[in-house]
């Protein structure tokens, strides 16, 4: 584990690295080798350290030079931005913001005015690492845009066909996340993308290590799987999977041999493949069925959901009976988003109950069996807001919800919440020819609100009580005695209460009040309205709340659970 003293020698060696404009000298270039050498003390650590202050501007300022310069040291280079990108995420976010991707690109398209001194399969690779850890995290899905506008897909689409069998991995492996829906059905056809990426997890699957070694290079079965997870959006190439025998072996990874990580990877891929019928009738997942079951009792949360997600989704019927669910009128607007867009979705929402409706919508991220509360709030909704981005196409979570809405028949409106995002294969068939209405910022949603509540009409303005997580109603109470307390607030989490103090526009109760839960904020509602004892006003008072801002909690309380 790095010390602090460590840590403090990373955040001076890359302020150094910052100042410097000529890399040359030894102390300069002892520098690169020092952040080499000390990553492997506490990967994670020293790459947050480093990152934080300032690495991610480096990478294009030291390759230029060095390219320029002819120097051996450009590897160097390489591998530090290959290892640290492996661990921290946010350094390949400050990438895409700093250029380096697209000059990382053109670096291997030889547009660059720099070029190799050798190009030789290590830097090559090296380069092409750095690509795939700047994307296959969650955290950088904003680079896919850099990643397409940047010309990587034809870039690497060539390389696919590359005689190094490790160039044309980790190409693949960047394809898996770039690629739209025609590109990827084209991968897993004309370049046999699909089949390739099965045949290495197999082999992945079956090491003790659960590795494949291409070349003294090791790909993790974990990281296979995550980009096969990506290819398997398309529905063409669920079927190329089942074909080639990738279910049996994805089932050899709910095994106790393998990890949490695994295990989560590998049920969150039979989710998605279950969204095919040919898939959810077969022997194969007949057994993975028997696979996931003792993993819904799991100690991780995440392998928990998952893996009764998964077991949901298989159970779900075929698609051929979606005209058949009894159409049913609920009493709220459901909102349905990924949360990339939480923010905005949150907006929509407080406009939308301003203009009177009832809003259900997950905000604290449903427990355990998400996929039973998410059918409870479908099956009570009068209207189904999807917003459309490419996470949400992503999602399998987002797709399940969608789909469901409309076996159930309810009343689908589309939003676009991402910019120049085009709808895609299942959710370009889910929303056919429907108008739909954008919401891609704030004073985006103001301005189309109007046109959302036209769409919606009458629906959810009913008053009867509805299942599960529906956001506050606008209703007075004249009494003392507190009504029945809604019950998703008392489970809120510490974070979940300290965004809500930020959306009441009451900053200061985040320190004073830190330590509050949802059960703090459910008694703190009822000392406001029977506060004989003077609870109430003292602690607002402690707080350091002015008579106006107690005034504003007192009726945020009251929004909340009335």
């Amino acid at each position: 584990m790095a010390s602090t003293t460590t840590l403090l020698e990373v955040q001076k060696t890359v302020l150094l690295l910052n100042k410097a404009t000529d890399y040359t000298p030894k102390e300069v270039r002892e520098a690169l080798s020092f952040l080499y050498h000390v990553f492997w003390t506490d990967q994670s650590r020293t790459a947050k350290e480093a990152t934080k202050h300032g690495l991610g501007n480096l990478f294009v300022k030291i390759s230029k030079f060095m390219l320029t310069q002819k120097s051996e040291d450009f590897s160097m280079v390489v591998a530090v931005f290959w290892n640290y990108t492996d661990d921290c995420p946010e350094l390949g976010c400050d990438l895409g913001r700093n250029r380096a991707i697209d000059y990382i690109i053109s670096l291997l398209d030889g547009s660059a005015p720099e070029t190799f001194k050798n190009k030789s399969t290590q830097d090559l690779f090296g380069l092409l690492s750095i690509l795939h850890n700047s994307i296959r995290h969650d955290e950088c899905s904003e680079n896919r845009r850099i990643y397409r506008q940047a010309g990587a897909v034809e870039l690497l689409k060539k390389w696919v066909h590359s005689s190094e069998m490790v160039l044309k991995v980790e190409s693949l492996l960047v394809l898996a996340y770039i690629t739209n829906e025609a590109e990827s059905e084209l991968l897993g056809k004309d370049d046999q993308a699909v089949t390739f990426l099965v045949d290495m997890l197999k082999k992945a699957v079956q090491s003790s290590d659960h590795n494949v070694d291409v070349k003294s290079s090791g790909f993790s079965a974990a990281e296979i799987l995550k980009g096969l997870s990506h290819l398997v959006i398309n529905d063409s190439n669920k079927k190329v999977v089942f074909k080639s025998g990738g279910v049996s072996t994805i089932n050899r990874m709910l095994k106790s041999d393998f990890t949490a990580e695994e295990q989560c990877l590998a049920t969150g891929t039979l989710w998605k493949l279950a969204f095919d019928d040919t898939v959810k009738q077969s022997g194969e997942i007949k057994e993975s069925l028997r696979a996931l079951k003792p993993l819904t009792t799991s100690d991780n949360h995440d392998l928990r959901t998952t893996s009764r997600s998964a077991i949901w989704q298989i159970r779900a019927q075929p698609s051929e009976d979606k005209h058949t669910g009894k159409k049913q009128e609920g009493q709220h607007i459901m909102i349905s988003y990924n949360w990339t867009h939480q923010k905005l979705a949150l907006a929509l929402r407080d406009e939308l109950e301003r203009a009177g409706y009832r809003i259900w919508i997950d905000v604290d991220k449903m427990q355990d069996d998400i996929l039973e509360a998410m059918a409870k709030a479908v099956n009570n909704s009068a209207a189904v807001l999807i917003c459309m981005s490419q996470q949400y196409y992503e999602s399998q979570s987002c797709r399940s919800e969608a789909t469901y809405a409309y076996k159930k028949q309810k009343h689908v409106i589309p939003l676009l919440m991402e910019d120049n995002y085009k709808a895609e294969g299942w959710l370009d068939i889910l929303i056919g020819t429907k108008l739909y209405y954008k919401v891609c910022s704030e004073s985006q949603i103001r301005k189309n609100i109007t046109d959302v509540i036209k769409a919606i009409g009458g629906r959810g303005k009913g008053t009867d009580d509805v299942d599960g997580p529906v956001s506050a109603q606008h209703a007075e109470t004249t009494g003392a005695v507190p009504p029945a307390i809604e019950s998703s607030v008392s489970s809120w989490s510490t974070e979940r209460v300290q965004v809500w103090f930020e959306e009441i526009k009451l900053p200061q109760l985040k320190s004073s009040l830190d330590f509050f839960e949802g059960k703090d904020v459910e008694s703190l509602y009822k000392d406001s309205c029977n506060d004989k004892s003077n609870a109430y006003r003292k602690t607002c008072e402690e707080c350091g709340l002015k008579e106006i801002e107690i005034r504003r909690l007192t009726a945020a309380l009251r929004k909340l659970f009335v």
